[in-house]
């Protein structure tokens, strides 16, 4: 005998109907009593008779087959356990089940990355899909740049990495609250920059630039030339200088900040519709692109704001220029810079740096 199930015979009537001989038994995966007569016909006691429904959190369904054999034949719902009657919707091979609202629906899930998908392993096991390459990949080159020299020293360097040479460079001051910079710019020097030196070329897959720094009060007096970006030249005192050049420029003309492209025969500007404003902080991300070894394009995008703060935050929704058009030469070797020409120099015709990050990735990572 099954443990849990309990045989007797009865004669007589159960409730008011004649039943002849019986055989009553409890069974205990559905919890309640079954009658089966000499026919092998089977029957449940209501709960109005002695038997007892489903407890609240099981799940409901009717039997088919015959006794001793019963099976499942059709599942009904289920049942949350506050007893709320949930309805099952179509489910597809392969799916995870998830509620919404009162119904249990499929989920779909894939080692291949899409909107409202559940993430799972791929054939090696791994979410190798699922992770972007800008986390994963290898980096061939990072740098990150400061340059902080002593208040009211006028620096001259020049060597292997990064360098600042020719202009006076200044701390500003303490003022300058929640804002870590150097000023490029005093009273003296036509040439305010700073550079990397290197071999950086436009067909090693992926280079990111990121600035970020705040203009002088100072932005249309005299003659000033503002770039930023990869040049193969360092000296950009001219609003076309010489050379293969993928940069920012801004100059006392120009009323929004163009993409400047040169490959060191013509030069074009593309308008990045961003104003030049006196005074305001910028976030600038460049980014440069190759395809099979040819540089392919170049894009741009550009925060800016009266605080350092709101720069940051109009980053996040600024739009993004892209120009493909005389893109630096892919065989030139490229130096990182941000430089500022002034014909006549002011402390006020500046800009203060505050950082400024490289990353090279390579073509072939994905």
């Amino acid at each position: 005998m099954t443990p849990g199930m309990v045989l007797r015979r009865i004669t007589g009537k159960v409730g008011a109907a004649p039943v002849g001989r019986v055989i009553l038994f409890y069974n205990a995966a559905l919890q309640r009593l079954r009658l089966v007569d000499d026919a092998g016909v089977q029957s449940d006691i209501s709960s109005s008779g002695g038997g007892g429904g489903a407890p609240t959190g099981a799940a409901g369904g009717d039997l088919g087959g015959t006794y001793p054999n019963p099976t499942v034949t059709q599942a009904r719902g289920l049942r949350d356990s506050g007893g709320t009657t949930l309805t099952m919707a179509t489910i597809a091979a392969g799916e995870l089940l998830q509620r919404v609202g009162t119904t249990v629906d499929g989920l779909a899930a894939s080692a291949t990355p899409a909107a409202s998908i559940v993430p799972i392993a791929d054939s090696s096991g791994f979410l190798d899909g699922w992770i972007s390459a800008a986390i994963k990949g290898p980096r061939t080159n990072v740098i990150f740049l400061y340059v902080l020299p002593l208040s009211g020293t006028s620096v001259n360097m020049v060597g292997s990495g990064p360098a600042a040479t020719t202009g006076g460079i200044l701390t500003p001051s303490q003022s300058e609250v929640d804002y870590f910079c150097t000023q490029f710019g005093d009273a003296s020097a036509f040439n305010a920059r700073w550079y990397v030196s290197g071999a950086f070329r436009t067909n090693q897959g992926t280079i990111v630039l990121n600035y970020n720094f705040k203009l002088g009060s100072d932005t249309t007096g005299s003659t000033q030339h503002g770039f930023m970006g990869l040049s193969s030249a360092l000296t950009l005192a001219t609003a076309n200088p010489s050379g293969d050049i993928g940069c920012l420029r801004w100059d006392i003309t120009t009323a929004n900040f163009k993409l400047f492209t040169k490959d060191n025969t013509t030069g074009t500007d593309t308008d990045t519709g961003v104003a030049v404003t006196p005074s305001y902080y910028y976030m600038v991300q460049m980014i440069f692109t190759a395809a099979a070894g040819v540089p392919s394009s170049i894009s741009i995008k550009i925060g800016r704001g009266s605080t350092a703060q709101l720069a940051a935050t109009d980053f996040l929704t600024a739009a993004t220029t892209t120009t493909s058009t005389t893109m630096p030469r892919s065989t030139v070797d490229l130096h990182a810079i941000m430089s500022l020409y002034r014909l006549a120099a002011s402390a006020n015709r500046s800009f203060r740096f505050n950082y400024f990050r490289m990353t090279i990735t390579p073509g072939w990572v994905t």
